[in-house]
């Protein structure tokens, strides 16, 4: 089966064991900027485990996983916020892009693998991922995601000159993530060519965890209801 070109790509091999549960935690939170929250590691392990025909026991995550990386100072629990950790004591990044990024990927773990196909984003994307022989880029936004457009324009130009002598060009897609309704209406998404999608990324007061809605720009353009689920 004919797989997707990573040579373009800045490709950087994980510095933990991932095929064991807690290298791959941490090798994850290297995607997020080095810095995240319980909630996003245990819908992490998870999906993780269930990708590999496993099912985590209760609380698992909360009782076990976390308390041995800590104990074994893998990852470190951030000063006067409970619930976020980091995997540098000494500098606790704070990217909420990174982080709202991380959520959407969380969507795909399931059918992707963990390291084969997952990279740092290729910018301005914060992730970038490989599925069904497609590269995928999630690009948290600010704002109607103008300053993105113009760097994705450059991404596919710069592509395009790299590809120009290759049989094989690899299909990309952008989710680009928005913090509210009105910023994705505003964007103008036929600047560039890549196949888009949209997600809309919120939380509640005082909660880690987002609610995602994903749909296709002429969706959120025509008034339609959003959806719930990754269709990409």
């Amino acid at each position: 089966m004919e797989t997707t070109r990573q040579s373009t790509f800045n490709f950087t091999p994980p510095t933990s064991n991932i095929d064991i549960l807690e290298g791959a935690v941490m090798h994850a939170m290297t995607l997020c900027g080095g810095c995240t929250s319980d909630a996003a590691i245990q819908r992490f392990a998870v999906k993780y485990s269930a990708a590999r025909g496993k099912k985590l026991r209760t609380n698992y995550t909360a009782t076990k996983l976390i308390p041995r990386l800590m104990a074994e100072r893998k990852i470190f629990r951030i000063p006067n916020q409970s619930h976020m950790y980091t995997l540098n004591p000494v500098f606790a990044p704070d990217n909420q892009f990174c982080y709202d990024a991380f959520w959407v990927y969380l969507e795909f773990v399931t059918s992707l693998d963990v390291v084969a196909s997952t990279m740092a984003g290729y910018p301005p994307a914060q992730i970038s991922f490989i599925r069904n022989n497609a590269i995928y880029h999630v690009v948290r936004v600010e704002g109607n995601g103008y300053n993105e457009l113009l760097k994705l324009m450059r991404h596919e130009m710069d592509m395009k000159a790299r590809m120009k002598n290759e049989k094989y060009a690899p299909k990309e897609k952008a989710i680009l993530v928005f913090d509210s309704i009105e910023s994705a209406r505003a964007c103008q998404y036929k600047l560039i060519n890549i196949d888009t999608m949209y997600c809309i990324i919120s939380y509640a007061p005082g909660e880690l965890t987002p609610c995602l809605k994903f749909c296709r720009p002429d969706e959120i353009n025509s008034n339609q209801k959003l959806g719930q689920k990754a269709g990409a």
